[in-house]
């Protein structure tokens, strides 16, 4: 796998070793460049007076004592050859990791999956949640159970000819998906699910249909999935015996999750594609539902186009 060049790493002192082994890793077999980052509140504004002096110099010292302790880690990294350096920002850790992104041009971001500790993370989502919602690169959010090697990989993908954004998205998600098994010599499954429109329809009840002839309409949509997914996968390069192909019924909040349970998957690759509701507020999308139900990391890929409702600061 060679996609990825310029690597951010978000670390955490308490639950950020999953995501730097795994950094490390990509950063060698992809010769990239990796920047590993710890993100400290900056100092409150009522602070900064010579009054708090105490407070500003605890704050000085914790600054130095994180960039040591980061420098520390990386150190043996750089004497294998390993491009890396680390950099202490200051702020709230989503807001400051995406303006990195823009700034440094970072083409994936990996970081730990913090539990929902906080009142605030079950409204507004952790530092995970909220860089899948709204950072431009794809993100990899690694759970501290993460095994170091991939044995299963799951590439969800939805096969649309009508949507050259999601096709777009598609494969981008299998050529991740399958340069990473290739890489760590995995089993890939490449995964669709298909909603049970009829049923949907008939939940209206301005219909009745005997349950036979639903059974047929159900029959036929499923054929007609199964014929979209087997169009996409003839038209990418995948070699015969390197991947199976799976076609599942529902919702792929659900589904997704359950077969990533039943197969024992190490990583699912999925799109994110956000929607606005609010102005500038980008709400839940499957996932995030995934992200919560699974014990496997999460690599998210955003469409073509995506931009940031955040912006650097001018």
């Amino acid at each position: 796998m060679k996609r990825f060049k310029n690597i951010l790493c978000y670390y955490s002192k308490t639950d950020g070793s999953a995501a730097l082994d795994r950094a490390v890793r990509l950063a060698r077999e992809n010769r990239a460049k990796l920047t590993v980052v710890e993100v400290i509140q900056a100092l409150p504004r009522k602070y900064e007076s010579k009054k708090a002096s105490a407070i500003k110099a605890l704050y000085a010292k914790t600054l130095i004592g994180s960039r040591n302790h980061l420098e520390k880690i990386i150190k043996p990294w750089r004497k294998k050859g390993i491009r890396v350096q680390s950099k202490i920002l200051k702020g709230v850790p989503f807001l400051e990791i995406i303006r990195k992104v823009l700034c440094d041009k970072h083409d994936l971001v990996i970081t730990a999956v913090e539990p929902r500790k906080k009142l605030k993370d079950m409204v507004f989502g952790t530092t995970a949640l909220r860089l899948i919602r709204k950072c431009p690169c794809p993100v990899w959010a690694i759970k501290s159970t993460q095994t170091v090697s991939f044995r299963r990989i799951i590439a969800a993908v939805d096969p649309d000819p009508g949507n050259t954004e999601k096709t777009a998205l598609n494969y981008k998600i299998v050529e991740l998906a399958s340069s990473l098994a290739e890489m760590e010599k995995s089993d890939l499954y490449v995964v669709h699910c298909w909603s049970k429109y009829p049923e949907l329809l008939l939940g209206f009840g301005y219909t009745d249909i005997p349950s036979e002839q639903v059974n047929c309409i159900l029959r036929d949509a499923k054929k007609i999935h199964k014929k979209l997914l087997d169009e996409f996968m003839h038209k990418i390069s995948l070699k015969p015996g390197h991947f199976q192909q799976k076609l599942l019924a529902g919702d792929p909040g659900v589904q997704i999750p359950k077969m990533a349970k039943r197969e024992k998957a190490d990583l699912i690759v999925m799109g994110t594609i956000c929607r606005v509701g609010i102005p500038g507020l980008l709400i839940g999308n499957t996932a995030e539902k995934v992200l919560d139900l699974v014990n496997c990391s999460l690599l998210t890929v955003k469409p073509d186009g995506f931009i940031t409702p955040l912006q650097l600061n001018k």
